[in-house]
Formats: C-alpha cells, sequence, structure tokens
C-alpha cells in the first residue's frame, strides 16, 4: 500500500526534493558565500570570469546575446571584438537565469556548485550503465567528479575549464550506440560534442582523439566494422561541419586552420616532481605566482591497475588509452622541464617532444595537459571495473561498505597529498576603497593606466571595473586601443586635448596603478602619467598603490591654462589624433 503511494506520486516527490535543494542552494550562497568565493579571489582566472559574466549579461540586456564577443563594455565607447575564445564560452549563457535571483559574485558561486553537480551526475549515469552496482557508480563518479585538476581549475577560477560534464554523456552516447546501434544516439553523440566545441574547443579535438582511440572495442565483432566506421565519420564530419557553420555566421572564417596549426615556438612553462609519482608542476613558472599541485590520485591509479589485470575487455582498452592521455599530458615534462635538451647547443628532438611541439597537440588552446579530463575519465571507468572485481572476490563484505572504505581512502588522500586544492579555498572579495567610493557616482567609464598587453593585468582592471559598476576605456587587446595617450614630451595643447575627450565620454577618473609601472631609464620616475595633475584634482590611496585623477567638466579644462581649443593649430596634436582614430599609434 505504501510502496503503492510512494510509486503514484514519485514525480511529485522528486520534484519536491528538487525544488528543495534549490532553497538549500539559495540559503547556503545568500548566507554562508556573502562577499565570498568558492577558489582564490586574486587569480586571473576568477577576475577574467566576473568580467566576462558581467560583460555577457551586459549584452544579454542589450539585446546582443549572441555576439557578446563584439562589445562596447571594454574599449569603451568604440568596442572591440574580444575574439575566437570568449565566442567558445557557452557557460555564459547559464549565468541568464541566475542573474534574476543573484548578483554578480553570488552567481558565480552557484554556477560552480552546479556545475560540480552536473560533473558528478554526468559521470554516474555513465558508470551506472557500465556496472550494476550503484556504489560502484557512486565511486567512480567521484573520481571524475572530485579530482586535482578539477580542483585546481576551481581553486584557479576557471570556470569554463572545469566544466566536464560533456565528456561522460558523449561516452554514453558512444557506448549505447555501440549496444543499441540506435540512430538517436549517433545524434545525441553530435550535439553533445558541438556543445562540447562551444564550451571549451580543447576537449572536443581530445574527444575526437578519444573516440579514435574506442574504435577497436567497436570492432570486436567484424561485422560490425562498417557500423562503426560510418557512424564514426558521420560523427566527426558533423562536428567540423556545423561547428565550421556557426563560427562562419559569428565571423570567424577558417578558425580550425589556425586552431589545429601546430606552432613551430611553444613554451611548457613547469616541470614533474619525480620524486613524487604522478605530480605534475605546469604551473610552476614565471607566467603564475602560486604553487598548486596537479596530478593522479595513487589509490584510484591503483585499483585502476587491479582492473587492467584481472579484467577483459573494455576495461584493458580503457587503460591503454588512459596512458596514452598521460604520455600527451606529460610527455613533454617527462623529456625536459621546461626547456628542450641541449647538446653542444644543439637541441635534441626526443620522440615526447616531437609529439608535443611539432603535432596538434601544442599551441596556446591546446597546451598537453589539458588531456587530464580524459585521463580522469578513463581512471573513473578503470575505478569502477576495479571495484567490481574486489566486490567479487571479497563477497563477505557488501558492496557498500567497499565503496564508502574506498571513498574515505580517495578523498583522505587529496586531504594529505593535496592539501593546497582539497577542499577548495573559499577566499573574501575584495575590492580597493577607492572602487567601492565611485559606485555610486554618476559617470559611465574609468580608464586604467598603464595599458597593459597582460591578460592577468587586464582581468584586473576589469574585476575592479565590474565591482564598482562601471565600464572601462581600457581594451582587451591593447593594440586596439582607440584614443591618443599623450606622452609627458607632448604639448600642453594635446594633453588638454586628450582630457577633453574623455570628459566628453563620460569617463569619471584616471587611475593609475603604481604596482604596474616601469620607472622611466633617464629619470628614475615610475610615474609618467604625473602631468595629469595639471588638469585634474588628485588622490592617493596608498594602501592600493592607486593614484587617481578626477577628469574635469569640458569648461574646466581650460581654465587658467594658456591653451586653445584649436587642434589645427598644432600638427603635432592633430596627427596623434588621427593616427589613434585609425587604429594605429603615433
Amino acid at each position: 500500500m505504501d510502496g503503492g503511494i510512494l510509486i503514484k506520486y514519485r514525480k511529485w516527490i522528486n520534484s519536491a526534493i528538487f525544488i528543495a535543494l534549490c532553497l538549500i542552494l539559495w540559503l547556503f550562497v545568500k548566507t554562508f558565500l556573502h562577499d565570498k568565493i568558492i577558489g582564490i579571489s586574486n587569480q586571473p582566472g576568477f577576475q577574467g570570469e566576473i568580467l566576462f559574466q558581467k560583460n555577457f549579461i551586459y549584452n544579454f540586456e542589450k539585446g546582443n546575446t549572441f555576439r557578446h564577443f563584439n562589445t562596447d563594455y571594454l574599449n569603451y565607447p568604440f568596442g572591440e571584438n574580444l575574439g575566437f575564445g570568449l565566442a567558445n564560452s557557452l557557460h555564459l549563457f547559464m549565468y541568464i537565469p541566475l542573474k534574476f535571483f543573484f548578483g554578480t559574485i553570488e552567481s558565480y558561486n552557484v554556477l560552480v556548485m552546479i556545475i560540480f553537480i552536473l560533473n558528478f551526475l554526468s559521470a554516474y549515469l555513465l558508470a551506472k550503465y557500465l556496472f550494476s552496482s550503484k556504489m560502484v557508480a557512486f565511486c567512480s563518479a567521484l573520481v571524475f567528479a572530485l579530482n586535482p585538476y578539477v580542483l585546481l581549475k576551481i581553486n584557479l577560477g576557471f570556470v569554463q575549464k572545469f566544466i566536464l560534464f560533456w565528456i561522460p554523456l558523449y561516452s554514453l552516447a558512444l557506448f549505447r550506440l555501440r549496444d543499441t546501434k540506435r540512430w538517436r544516439y549517433v545524434l545525441g553523440a553530435i550535439i553533445i560534442l558541438c556543445l562540447m566545441q562551444f564550451t571549451y574547443p580543447p576537449y572536443a579535438y581530445f574527444a575526437v582523439i578519444f573516440t579514435i582511440l574506442l574504435l577497436p572495442y567497436l570492432f570486436i565483432k567484424p561485422a560490425e566494422t562498417w557500423f562503426a566506421l560510418s557512424r564514426f565519420s558521420l560523427i566527426i564530419s558533423s562536428l567540423f561541419v556545423l561547428t565550421s557553420i556557426v563560427y562562419y555566421l559569428m565571423g570567424f572564417g577558417s578558425v580550425y586552420f589556425n586552431m589545429f596549426k601546430p606552432k613551430a615556438n611553444i613554451n611548457l612553462d613547469g616541470c614533474l616532481n619525480l620524486f613524487r609519482p604522478f605530480h605534475f608542476f605546469p604551473y610552476i613558472s614565471s607566467r603564475y605566482s602560486i604553487d598548486l599541485p596537479l596530478g593522479i590520485p595513487f589509490s584510484a591509479f591503483a585499483v585502476g591497475i587491479i582492473a587492467f589485470i584481472k579484467k577483459k575487455g573494455l576495461s584493458k582498452l580503457i587503460f591503454l588509452i588512459f596512458l596514452f592521455f598521460v604520455v600527451i599530458a606529460a610527455g613533454a615534462y617527462l623529456t625536459y622541464a621546461g626547456q628542450p635538451i641541449q647538446i653542444f647547443g644543439h637541441k635534441i628532438i626526443l620522440p615526447f617532444y616531437f609529439m608535443t611541439k611539432y603535432l596538434p597537440f601544442a599551441g596556446d588552446a591546446l597546451l598537453p595537459f589539458r588531456a587530464f579530463p580524459f585521463i580522469n575519465i578513463c581512471l573513473a571507468i578503470l575505478t569502477g571495473y576495479g571495484l567490481l572485481h574486489i566486490s567479487s572476490v571479497i563477497r563477505k563484505i557488501r558492496p557498500f561498505f567497499i565503496a564508502a572504505f574506498f571513498s574515505v581512502i580517495y578523498l583522505s588522500e587529496l586531504v594529505i597529498c593535496f592539501p593546497q586544492l582539497f577542499p577548495p579555498e573559499v577566499s573574501d572579495v575584495t575590492i580597493p576603497l577607492f572602487y567601492q567610493k565611485i559606485r555610486n557616482e554618476n559617470f559611465e567609464a574609468v580608464l586604467n593606466l598603464p595599458i597593459s598587453q597582460k591578460r592577468s593585468v587586464i582581468n584586473l582592471y576589469g574585476y575592479y571595473a565590474v565591482l564598482s559598476g562601471k565600464k572601462m576605456l581600457n581594451p582587451y587587446h591593447a593594440k586596439t586601443l582607440r584614443i591618443y595617450l599623450p606622452k609627458d614630451s607632448d604639448s600642453l595643447q594635446m594633453k588638454a586635448e586628450f582630457i577633453e575627450r574623455l570628459s566628453g565620454r563620460n569617463v569619471g577618473y584616471v587611475i593609475v596603478h603604481g604596482n604596474f609601472l616601469r620607472k622611466h631609464r633617464n629619470s628614475g620616475s615610475s610615474d609618467r602619467f604625473s602631468w595629469l595633475e595639471e588638469f585634474c584634482e588628485t588622490a592617493h590611496y596608498p594602501e592600493d598603490n592607486l593614484r587617481v585623477y578626477k577628469i574635469p567638466m569640458p569648461n574646466e579644462i581650460y581654465k587658467n591654462k594658456s591653451v586653445t581649443n584649436a587642434a589645427g593649430d598644432f600638427p603635432s596634436m592633430q596627427k596623434g589624433i588621427e593616427a589613434a582614430e585609425n587604429g594605429g599609434s603615433y
């Protein structure tokens, strides 16, 4: 009787549980994560995510959702194309429903938790299909959803890079296609692979390699060879055709040729610590100021070894695929620590070095260690097979206790071996005092100086601008700056013209960040923008090393200045303005 009632109202019960979980999540974010973020708040990844979230919502409100990478939120008011990388940020669409319930920082925290849940659930669905035991499926999903790679990206704030739920769903479609031969799984695999491409292209690229490596499993029955080849060809060709059409409509024509073209000069900063097995450190370099490890948990690897030795069929192929991706991810570091080996001044091309330099595993978008999600999906499947074998051998112990014991060992290993990563850091959201003060001031944008080409600096500028509710005159790519920035040696008239242009565009302040200034070679002075004091009210915030210049109203610029507003009388200034408007420099 009671069981019948539960079955009858199962949908309502599931809906009630879902609503309750949403309310718990909402209360948790509002109560415990107020003015805090999941991750390290001073990391460029997090700061860039906040900037692009705000830019996306800004363009969504303007009706420019599907071309949000063409924006005037940066390089205001001219705007700029932020490029192919931002166009492949499908996860930004997930911020649209969140904006109606949460603020910018809260939306970020909620999205991090939602993605983690989706990563776990997708891996659980795959494992549940492969294994009969729910407990084994839980452990397998745990290995995939909670591992050093995911924890590293969460701590650094790279949301785009720990969206991994497409990978188990794509794998599930492939396995179901092999077992059922239904066209809907072909269509599902195509759609998921395209969505993976639009979320983060390197994962789609490695997914194609993963599919190729799985083909022997599909060829087990000779009669099915044609079926497997034809479906595989259809999936891959559909990926390239469909995404090429979308990229063409977005204005990116020959994107595939640029993405997969091997690069002659690559710099694999980092090293492999041979004294700590399976610990890779790609972030120890001059480009990153932190020491966060990236590795493979030994407990899951040990269970995977058991699966390889004792289980037949798919588990052996998965282990070989696992080793292949390990070679891709770590090969360069195994042969040299960030630099090619040299003998008598000549570079020695070793096999792994050749792979990472001349095959399309290299380049800014396809760095080798981004194959780690596929290392982890293989490790998760191997963990499941290994635990199944252990359960079949130790029959006196229920699978629940075996799974619980493994989970405790696995989580303990994360705590002991990866203390910098697990549990993820929860840090305060800090913003300089000046940016807090200008939140309610009535102007459009700020200009941050010095103009920088470093993504980390630009992300910081944008992060502060977002939290203060202002746009930026700064471009994301320094070469697209559309306004001429006067030098110290330029005429007073040219400087006055610059201030007038800022005032006319409703720019409230010029903010000089002392931490990023370089000293002049001759004078030794680090503030080459001190001439702004001639026109602007100045304030200094020593605790943040900021010097701010308030842009005056147009009628106040020439007050008590021996200059006139006549650009034609100053040829050098006129050339500078024309060069800047043409996108060049003078």
